[in-house]
């Protein structure tokens, strides 16, 4: 160990024969504030803090301002004079032989670069890729960067990139010089247009800068129109925007649902908006339609299903035209199947959940609910109208089927009424669940203090309408009805 003053006079303390930690603080000596834990050379820092085994251990004499925090973090700098670098994580930096003014914080980031300047880069394994980083932005795990030398470069968790010097982003693009275009839409005299990236909105054609990515208002052609590799070109016409992506694939807003008019007509209700399933056409539907199972092909029954069989569910059918000539519709197709389309539309969406036909008619207690996302058919309780088990009592795995109220395909929470009688109610209980392995440790029915009880259980299914239930006892009398069904109205 070696001391000097304190005051004004260079105080330094050593321990350990590689200079494991090393303090050094001088308001008038030659090498400024330096703070070491870790094998190195005190005597090449000025105004600098090293922590951490082999961090910074290269550095040449006159290396300042630098923080290393980390095992091996920036253990291969070179370093000489050096303008505020900052590096806190293991191996933070490591393979970086010179550069300044950049800050770099998680593991194992910058794992690659040998030149690092006005950068920041944060996150575990951040910034891998480049061999040189200069005046780039990166942040999150795994956010690396184009190979090579790279300038100007943006990115945020390899989802916003960009370019810092042009002043651009691109969502989802790699190109660290010039984005990527990337389509985004908006809403203009009520037709959605997709454009591109340095969108520049004009109202009349002549004068128009060919500039790629602009795009303008034709009102003489009533088209939209861009440019495109220096060349203008009709961009989207009235007839042709519907099939521009306005909605993610997936995509339904529907927020008044459909309605029982009469015996007969369902209503869908609008607004209804939504992309197919093909992801290449859009569904917007502004006014209120109807389907009925009076009436033979569109806004009835498809025509090769009609007439309306009884005890069959159906499922409400949105058509489509992409030419844009005919305007979007609905029918009736019974579950499970894929009737052909009726003449003059290619597009189609199926909803959930389906309604059920009781002798010819719509079940006169299906009501419909919007519930946030999900659409919840409401069957009501009377066991006559939608049971589904009459008193059960087997004490072993047993099969219930759904499947004349619940049409599969797309994952739903079925509810079910149940009225349970139990001989005693000392330790008896009902199960229902979709897996059978599960059926003694969930969706347990217990007759609490009376030996009857009645309720509403739910059970999820998805690719079939059928569950396992059990009873504790053979003198037990379960009962079962559908209650309501409720689907996501995305699919």
């Amino acid at each position: 160990m070696r001391m000097g003053l304190i005051n004004g006079v260079l105080v330094k303390v050593i321990l350990g024969t590689q200079n494991n930690l090393v303090i050094q603080d001088t308001d008038m000596g030659t090498n400024g504030s330096v703070l070491m834990v870790g094998a190195g050379n005190y005597n090449n820092f000025t105004s600098s803090v090293i922590l951490g085994a082999r961090s910074a251990f290269v550095a040449a004499a006159g290396t300042s301002n630098l923080v290393a925090i980390g095992r091996q973090n920036y253990e291969n700098f070179v370093g000489g004079v050096s303008a505020g670098n900052v590096g806190i994580g293991t191996s933070a930096a490591r393979f970086v032989l010179m550069g300044n003014n950049s800050v770099v914080i998680g593991s194992s980031a910058v794992n690659s670069a040998t030149i690092l300047s006005t950068s920041v880069v944060i996150g575990q394994l951040a910034g891998s890729g480049p061999d040189e980083l200069t005046n780039c932005i990166i942040l999150g795990r795994n956010a690396v960067g184009p190979s090579g030398a790279v300038l100007n470069y943006l990115n945020i968790g390899n989802v916003i990139q960009g370019d810092l010097n042009a002043n651009t982003i691109n969502i989802g693009g790699a190109d660290n010089t010039k984005p990527t275009n990337t389509e985004l839409s908006l809403s203009l005299d009520s037709i959605t247009q997709v454009f591109k990236t340095n969108v520049i909105l004009t109202a009349v054609e002549s004068g128009l800068t060919p500039v790629d990515g602009t795009i303008h208002y034709n009102s003489d052609l009533e088209v939209y129109r861009g440019v495109e590799d220096g060349v203008v070109k009709t961009f989207v016409t009235t007839a042709a925007a519907s099939s521009v992506e306005a909605y993610p694939s997936g995509y339904i807003s529907w927020p008044n649902g459909p309605v029982r008019t009469n015996d007969n007509v369902i209503t869908l209700q609008a607004p209804f908006d939504a992309r197919d399933p093909t992801n290449t056409f859009n569904f917007e539907i502004t006014s209120n339609i109807t389907a009925s199972l009076i009436v033979d092909g569109v806004g009835g029954i498809a025509t090769a299903q009609f007439p309306a069989t009884a005890n069959t569910l159906y499922h409400l059918r949105v058509v489509g035209d992409s030419t844009g000539v005919n305007a979007d519709n609905v029918d009736f197709i019974e579950a499970g199947t894929s009737p052909v389309l009726p003449a003059g539309f290619d597009r189609s969406l199926i909803l959930y959940p389906a309604v059920y036909v009781d002798n010819g008619t719509i079940l006169s207690t299906s009501t419909f609910t919007v519930v946030g996302n999900s659409i919840r058919m409401y069957l009501g309780l009377d066991q006559t109208d939608s049971q589904i088990l009459p008193a059960g009592n087997d004490i072993v795995a047993t099969l219930v089927d759904a499947s004349e109220f619940v049409a599969v395909g797309q994952k739903q929470i079925v509810s079910l009424f149940y009225n349970y009688t139990t001989a005693s109610n000392a330790n008896e209980f009902a199960a229902i669940s979709i897996n059978q392995t599960l059926l003694n440790r969930t969706n347990r029915i217990k007759p609490g203090v009376a030996t009857q009880t009645r309720g509403l259980i739910d059970v999820a299914v998805s690719d079939v309408a059928t569950f396992n239930y059990l009873t504790t006892s053979a003198s037990d009398i379960l009962d079962l009805s559908v209650n309501y069904v409720t689907s996501s109205m995305r699919f």
